[in-house]
């Protein structure tokens, strides 16, 4: 099983909570992270999974649901995030968390395929504006 650690990257808040980075070799599926932060019994909160277009720009989840996975004590306790996601590779780089005491949460940047010039593009020609040319 793929593990991570955190190393504090500060400063602290005045409610004890702080910023993290979170630390792995190499990279990991969106599942495999999911499946570390299950194992630290002792940690409740959220890990957020925010899709991002191919060049990088966030796409403000247009998957039309909260991508969001709320855990307590090695268990998860609501939400899921859709399979296409979970199967996505992540680094180190692409992984955030804040809290304090036991409450933990993630934060995941993942990649897709979509180029968002294309996708803004196709989603104003099906409203009936063409751009072609244009941009």
């Amino acid at each position: 099983m793929k593990t991570f650690e955190l190393r504090y990257i500060g400063p602290e808040g005045s409610d004890c909570t702080a910023p993290y980075a979170v630390i792995f070799d190499g990279s990991m599926t969106v599942k495999e992270f999911v499946d570390a932060v299950l194992t630290r019994l002792k940690e409740w909160g959220t890990i957020e999974i925010e899709p991002l277009f191919s060049d990088g720009k966030p796409m403000y989840n247009l998957y039309n649901s909260r991508m969001q996975v709320d855990y307590s004590y090695g268990k998860i306790t609501g939400n899921t995030i859709p399979d296409d996601m979970m199967v996505k590779t992540i680094k180190a780089s692409d992984c955030r968390a804040h809290g304090g005491w036991s409450s933990m949460y993630y934060f995941v940047f993942v990649q897709t395929d979509i180029d968002s010039t294309t996708f803004y593009k196709e989603k104003l020609k099906r409203n009936g504006v063409d751009l072609d040319g244009i941009i």
